[in-house]
């Protein structure tokens, strides 16, 4: 499967709700949010546009992902007002018989961040970002969409 094969059902423009808490045992605080799902380069090439706020204050974020050089290899490049910026995490990763991606770059010489597109079903777009630091790893953000109307 390649990154077009996987996402192409989910081209387009989402609305739901973004989850985020900083450590593993705080609550999860919620936000509106929304995405928007592209392809380029002939459709080897994803971006995912997305939005959500932090205190009221509205963060951006976007994450390019490609094929890479083996079968189910991918590459990403991700930048995020608030998690990440303004310099770009570079990653790498794969992509499972589900559809699912999964890419991974460090932040810190130990620690580092792992994000997971699902697409599961046509009407439902799944984000989820771990934290990857020695001894734990903990999911911080969740985000669900719909399709926007």
């Amino acid at each position: 499967m390649d990154v077009r094969k996987s996402l192409r059902g989910i081209v387009g423009d989402w609305t739901g709700m973004n989850r985020l808490r900083m450590m593993p045992d705080d609550p999860y605080g919620e936000s509106r949010a929304s995405a928007t799902v592209s392809l380029g380069a002939k459709g080897g090439v994803a971006t995912i546009a997305y939005t959500w706020a932090y205190e009221g204050e509205l963060q951006e974020g976007l994450l390019v992902i490609g094929n890479g050089a083996q079968p189910k290899e991918v590459v990403a490049v991700w930048a995020d007002s608030w998690h990440q910026g303004p310099q770009w995490m570079e990653c790498r990763g794969t992509i499972g018989e589900d559809g699912v991606l999964s890419v991974e770059g460090s932040y810190a010489e130990d620690a580092g961040w792992r994000i997971r597109v699902d697409p599961g079903a046509p009407e439902q777009l799944r984000l989820a970002m771990d934290n990857i630091m020695p001894g734990t790893d903990y999911q911080v953000v969740e985000a669900v969409y719909s399709r926007a109307e």
